[in-house]
C-alpha cells in the first residue's frame, strides 16, 4: 500500500481531528466514526473557502492564457472542492450549500477530470451553476469521492500558507479568515480521506491506514 510522500505533513493534518475527539482506533471493517464537522471546520468557513475556490477557477480558465498558468493546479484544487462540498454536505449548522452538495461534489469531480480549456471551462460553468441546486444530501456520507494523490498535492500549498500567515502577530490578525479557512479545509482533507483505502492489499492494510498516525 502507498502512503502520502509526506506522513509526517498528513499525521499534522490528522492531528487537528484527533483534537476535536476523532479515534483512529477502528477495525479493519470499518473506518473511525466521524465527530460531527462543526468540531473540525465550522460551516461559515467552509462555505467561505467554497467560493474563494470557485474564484479561483473562474479566473483560470478567463481565458487560454491565464488557463495555462493555472492548469497545474486546477485538479488539486478541484479535488479539494469535492471534500468542502462534501464537509458542508455533511454539516451539523446549517448552510447555504448543504442542499446543493451533491450537485457540487459532482461538478467538481467533472472539472477535476477536465483536459484542455474548453473543457476546464465548462467544468467551471458546471459548477457554478451546481451551487443553485436545491437536490438535498441526505444521501451523502464520507467516503472515497476524491483522489488522494492530487488532495496529497494540495495540503503541502495549504500548509504552507497557513505557516505563512501565522509567522508574525500582523499577519496572524491580519489573516484571521484566511487562516480559519485553511485550517477548516485541512481538516475535511483529513477526514475525507481516511475513507479512501482503494490502494489497500489485505484487511490488515487497511488497519494500517486506519492507524496511519
Amino acid at each position: 500500500m502507498k502512503f502520502p510522500k509526506k506522513p509526517a505533513l498528513y499525521c499534522t493534518v490528522l492531528a487537528i481531528l484527533a483534537m476535536a475527539g476523532w479515534t483512529l482506533a477502528a477495525s479493519a471493517a470499518e473506518p473511525p466514526a466521524a465527530p460531527k464537522v462543526s468540531t473540525f471546520a465550522p460551516a461559515k468557513d467552509l462555505e467561505r473557502q467554497l467560493e474563494v475556490y470557485l474564484e479561483r477557477f473562474e479566473e483560470a480558465v478567463k481565458d487560454e492564457e491565464e488557463y495555462k498558468a493555472a492548469e497545474g493546479r486546477l485538479a488539486k484544487e478541484a479535488n479539494t472542492m469535492v471534500l468542502i462540498a462534501l464537509g458542508l454536505g455533511l454539516h451539523d449548522q446549517p448552510n447555504k450549500y448543504q442542499a446543493a452538495a451533491p450537485a457540487i461534489i459532482k461538478a467538481a469531480q467533472q472539472l477535476a477530470d477536465a483536459k484542455g480549456y474548453a473543457s476546464a471551462k465548462a467544468g467551471v460553468a458546471a459548477v457554478k451553476k451546481a451551487l443553485e441546486s436545491q437536490g438535498g444530501s441526505s444521501s451523502l456520507k464520507w467516503e472515497k469521492l476524491a483522489s488522494l494523490e492530487q488532495l496529497m498535492k494540495a495540503v503541502p500549498t495549504i500548509d504552507s500558507r497557513l505557516r505563512r500567515n501565522v509567522r508574525t502577530e500582523r499577519n496572524f490578525k491580519k489573516r484571521a479568515q484566511d487562516n480559519a479557512g485553511d485550517s477548516a479545509v485541512l481538516a475535511v482533507i483529513a477526514q475525507g480521506s481516511i475513507a479512501d483505502t482503494s490502494e489497500a492489499k489485505d484487511p490488515a492494510q487497511i488497519a494500517q491506514w486506519y492507524k496511519f498516525c
